[in-house]
Order: C-alpha cells, then structure tokens, then sequence
C-alpha cells in the first residue's frame, strides 16, 4: 500500500491532501460531546501524517472566528 507523508528534511514535500470536515460544533464549544472529541482527535491524527485538515463549525458566544488548535484550521460562522 502507497502512503502519503509529510517529509519536511526533504524540503516540507508532501503528498498529502487538504480535508474540510464539516461538524455543528467544535472541540471549544461548552456544548460540545463525544462526537467533537472524536472528530478533534481523527483531525490531529491526519495533522500528524502531513494533511491539511480544516474544520468548519457553528459559531458559539465568545468565540474566534477562527483559530488553529493542535493543527487544525478551525472556521466558525454564525448559523443563518
């Protein structure tokens, strides 16, 4: 099997892919549960083999619009 890694002493070369997850919430959010753990944790994972992962969430009271956390880009808009 072929694997796609991140080799930053070649040069920061990588075969890897950009990933948009699509989640309600994200793993800052005060009602956040099991299923934003276990997306914030397979997102850090995916960092880790060399991809790009973005995430785009609802936006909550007090939070940034955007952010990186462990990462991972995280955009936050306001529901319409």
């Amino acid at each position: 099997m072929f694997e796609f890694r991140l080799r930053p002493e070649k040069g920061g070369f990588s075969n890897g892919m950009k990933i948009l997850i699509l989640n309600w919430r994200d793993i800052k959010n005060p009602l956040s549960g099991g299923a934003e753990i276990l997306t914030h944790e397979l997102s850090k994972r995916l960092v880790a083999e060399g991809h790009v992962v973005i995430q785009f969430s609802s936006r909550f009271d007090g939070s940034k619009e955007e952010e990186v956390i462990d990462g991972v880009r995280i955009i936050r808009k306001r529901p319409i």
